[in-house]
């Protein structure tokens, strides 16, 4: 099959819509007497929403020397069937699981700062329109060595929902917390991953129900990253500068309380609301429609009026899929210029003590972002 999708299709990495934007109605645009940048709000999250997918496959490689498991994401356009983008990657089975990106459109490649590789990809499913679909795929690895991977999914089997919310986070620890979804899913074990003609997929007998064994099918798949870093922002007249994928956060003309990035890619923005006293009700990443979503409840306040040990609740969803991460957030104050955003989930339990921290520390101009899930050295010691 040859992909003849456009350059507009969406990627892997954060990319964002447009949106006519304007700082001079801003709320929060002046903080202190003279002249000077505008003081806007602080971005307290660094999102990627990879996407929602069309299709999810993935299958355990129990005996593989390298990699546990091996994953594929598709998007495929409704309105052009030749027009898809396909996402082959690798998980290592050791150390921080680190992970390999394959995909078959350059300018994808070419914007993500993930391990991804640019390759021709043979991608076939087949099925019934609302049931399982089978996968034949095949591809060359970063070390050159051919792989062809098989998914079949016997007669009359049927979706069923997923319902378990989030699938725990386990891939690149200590640089992102994924949050991915799946709605309905379907399992099998008539599966083959050949990596240079040898099977690593399992053998287990069809009935076995040991986990990390069976291949799976998810239809209308989620994922997003909190990817962690370090960021620079600066304030500008327009709004507030990211050294981010040059991401520029500003209000719009007709909404001043609504501050939304630039266009750099079809239909894929980050979006906050405020309220008239300068606090995040809510922050949204948007891709193609859909979206990654945290409220605040009450909302969050703004830094320069926050108490040290404010607490506000948040709860992070996709679409209208509600709470699927719920927690509290807590601000500290450790000096003039620097504050602490502590996030600790409480839902879903495979969350519980995986805690991040927004290390936020002011500039004359604007801040700098420290986005982490390892306690911060300034609070080691501290509880």
């Amino acid at each position: 099959m040859v992909n003849t999708r456009s350059a507009t299709a969406i990627l892997i990495a954060s990319i964002f819509s447009a949106g006519t934007v304007s700082a001079q109605n801003s709320p929060l645009q002046r903080t202190g007497e003279g002249s000077g940048p505008p003081q806007h709000p602080v971005v307290p999250l660094n999102t990627n929403f990879w996407s929602y997918w069309t299709h999810y496959w993935t299958t355990w490689l129990p005996d593989h020397p390298v990699y546990e498991m091996i994953e594929l994401t598709a998007y495929e356009n409704p309105e052009d069937p030749a027009d898809y983008l396909v996402r082959v990657f690798l998980t290592e089975r050791e150390g921080r699981k680190q992970q390999y990106f394959y995909l078959n459109d350059e300018d994808e490649v070419r914007r993500t700062r993930a391990n991804a590789y640019f390759r021709q990809i043979m991608y076939r499913r087949s099925g019934p329109e609302s049931g399982p679909q089978n996968l034949h795929v095949e591809f060359t690895d970063k070390d050159s060595i051919p792989i062809e991977w098989t998914i079949t999914f016997p007669h009359g089997a049927t979706l069923r929902e997923h319902g378990d919310g989030l699938t725990p986070s386990i891939h690149s620890l200590g640089a992102v917390l994924l949050l991915a979804l799946r709605t309905r899913t379907v399992d099998t074990h008539d599966d083959q991953v050949l990596f240079a003609g040898v099977d690593y997929a399992s053998d287990r007998a069809p009935g076995d129900p040991a986990p990390g064994t069976r291949s799976w099918h998810n239809p209308d798949y989620y994922s997003a990253i909190l990817l962690f870093g370090q960021l620079r922002f600066q304030h500008e007249e327009g709004g507030v500068v990211s050294n981010s994928w040059g991401r520029v956060f500003s209000p719009l003309l007709d909404d001043p309380l609504t501050y939304r990035t630039n266009a750099l890619g079809p239909d894929n923005y980050v979006e906050f609301k405020l309220d008239a006293a300068g606090r995040m009700t809510s922050y949204a990443h948007v891709s193609r429609g859909h979206s990654l979503d945290f409220t605040f409840e009450p909302a969050l306040p703004h830094r320069l009026k926050a108490k040290d040990g404010t607490s506000v609740r948040f709860n992070a969803s996709f679409d209208n899929r509600r709470r699927l991460m719920t927690g509290d957030v807590s601000i500290r104050h450790d000096a003039p210029a620097l504050v602490v955003l502590h996030w600790v989930p409480d839902e879903p339990e495979w969350a519980l003590g995986r805690d991040f921290w927004s290390v936020i520390r002011f500039r004359e101009s604007g801040y700098e972002l420290t986005f982490t899930g390892d306690r911060p050295e300034l609070l080691q010691g501290q509880r």
